[in-house]
This record gives structure tokens, sequence and C-alpha cells, in this order.
């Protein structure tokens, strides 16, 4: 421990300097701050980016008071908002989901984070956010089972993360331009071992990134990244095609259900952490906090603080 707090002195200065310096790209943000709390989320306002554009939430969607934190910080732009509200998906109707109008929606590279809660049992890969594919086969909302995905965000049965990504081409008139292909990437902390699985009524944050001069896609649970980066093994990439970017919404079993919270979308490939809660200075996602940092000094104290308990949300 006393290592740890000493590395966070030696380091704040860096941590500072990067904060205040580097660029996060937003391109949407969803705070989910539309509340009354128990009020069906009508419209969710998207709080940041200059692509960003309003989602219409599902009449069955409302807004709840429980929040992974008190306030949010942002370590890449080095402010904290205060955090009310999150999304409460009942998971009892198949179209509940909110969606947002793709074609500003999808950078060549992107990150996408979020915090999720379970709330219910999941029937298996049920999507926790996504973007779809517009013009691929089986898209109707009256046949879950053969939507498509450019990629996704979800859970299978015991509640382990997937992340998800398709290279299907396909033509505007839905038929296969070239071989279908998709791959899933499971988490594992170790390799051949057990995926975690987020289904204990605790807030866990999720991210996913993908680097298209690479090819490769990440997938992050609490911070932490897998092991082993994913690249496609036909050689294809991620495909876009105007589909609608869904927030809380179904996948191929059923409707998922839980509160999520605080979704953005950037336009880079923002990097995790090597502790499970965030303590570190390479983390660049959201971080859930019950201790507001009101000026860039304060970030430092807020960490140490966090060593204790006493700031950031621990989840151990």
């Amino acid at each position: 421990m006393r290592v740890a707090i000493l590395s966070f002195l030696a380091a704040g200065a860096i941590l500072l300097s990067v904060a205040s310096t580097a660029s996060a790209g937003t391109v949407g943000y969803w705070r989910y701050e539309d509340g009354p709390v128990g009020t069906s989320a009508g419209t969710l306002v998207a709080t940041a980016g200059p692509n960003a554009i309003e989602v219409p939430g599902a009449p069955d969607q409302v807004f709840d008071a429980d929040v992974p934190g008190a306030f949010i910080f942002d370590p890449v732009a080095n402010t904290t908002v205060a955090n009310t509200l999150s999304l409460n998906s009942p998971g009892t109707n198949l179209n509940a989901r909110a969606t947002a109008p793709g074609a500003t929606l999808e950078p060549a590279s992107f990150s996408f984070e979020t915090f999720v809660k379970d709330d219910a049992e999941i029937d298996g890969f049920d999507v926790i956010a996504g973007k779809r594919r517009a013009n691929a086969p089986g898209n109707a909302v009256n046949d879950p089972g053969g939507v498509r995905w450019s990629w996704m965000i979800t859970e299978d049965s015991q509640g382990r993360v997937f992340f998800r990504m398709d290279t299907d081409v396909y033509n505007p008139d839905g038929s296969l331009a070239s071989g279908a292909f998709n791959q899933s990437l499971q988490y594992f902390p170790t390799p051949g071992g057990g995926g975690p699985s987020v289904r204990d009524q605790e807030w866990h944050h999720v991210a996913i990134t993908y680097d298209a001069a690479t090819n490769e896609a990440s997938l992050y649970i609490d911070y932490i990244q897998n092991n082993a980066k994913m690249t496609p093994s036909n050689g294809g990439t991620l495909q876009y095609d105007g589909g609608e970017l869904t927030l809380g919404g179904r996948g191929d079993g059923g409707s998922w259900a839980g509160l999520i919270d605080e979704s953005r979308l950037s336009d880079v490939v923002l990097s995790g952490s090597t502790d499970i809660d965030g303590f570190d200075t390479t983390n660049q996602f959201l971080l859930a906090t019950n201790t507001n940092i009101p000026e860039p000094s304060a970030v430092v104290i807020a960490l140490l603080g966090s060593v204790y308990g006493m700031g950031f949300v621990r989840r151990r």
C-alpha cells in the first residue's frame, strides 16, 4: 500500500499534465440526468460531442436514483460532474431500448464505455449497448434472432461480458457481399480462465475499443484489459452501414434488464488501467466517485483518499 501511495505522489504532475492537454474526442455522451426519478425516458439528452444527438428512450425505460457514484470524474478532461440518475431497463419489453440514428456515430477508431448494474436474470446474449447493421438481413423488430451488429457489448446467461464485432459486408438489399464472419471476444482475466460475471447486483464499468489502424479490438471490465486483443481471423474489418446505436436494448435472446449510466462514445482509442478501480495514471475512462474534485490540484488528493476507501468507489 505504501508503494502505491508513493507512486501516486510521484505521478501527480504527469497525471495533471496529461489530463489538461489530451482530447477525449467525444462523439456522443449520454448521462441519463433527464429525470425526475421514476418518469419514462422520453428523450435522453446527449451532453457532449460535436455530433451528439438526443436519443428517444423506450416507454418502459425509467430514470432511477441508483447510480455508481455521486460524481463522475473524467481523467482526460480533468473534470468532475454530479451524478444523480441512471436509466433502468426492466427487461419486460423486447423493444425497450434507447436508440440513436447511426450515420453520425461511426468513427473509424472508437472507444465506448458505460456503467452497468444487472437487475434481473438474462436470457443470454442480450445487448447492453451496440451499433446495429441497417442493411443486414433479419433486422426487423419481430425477428430478434436475426439482428446483425457492427459491434455490441453483450452478456451470456451467466452474466459474463462479451464484445462482438461483425465483419460481414452486405449490399443495400441485405444480400451478402462477402464471406460471412463475426467474431466474439469473451473477457478472461487469465489465459484459459473463466470469465467473471457482472451479475452480482453491483455497478461495473465496461468498455470496448477498436483501433482501425491495427484492426484490433479490446474489452475492459472494471478498467482491466483483456489479455489478448482481438483481430478478425479472416482479415475482415469493422463494418458500418448507418444502423442505429442501441443503449440498454435487446439482442438475440431478449431484452436486457438492468441499470445503465454514463454512456460515452469517443473517436479515439482510450486506455484502461492495471488496477480494477482505475487508480493509476494510464486510465482514461470515466471514474465513479463519491468525492467532488473542484480543481485540478485536488486530483492526487482524491486518488490518495480512494486508496483508503474515502474517494472513488471501489469494487472489491
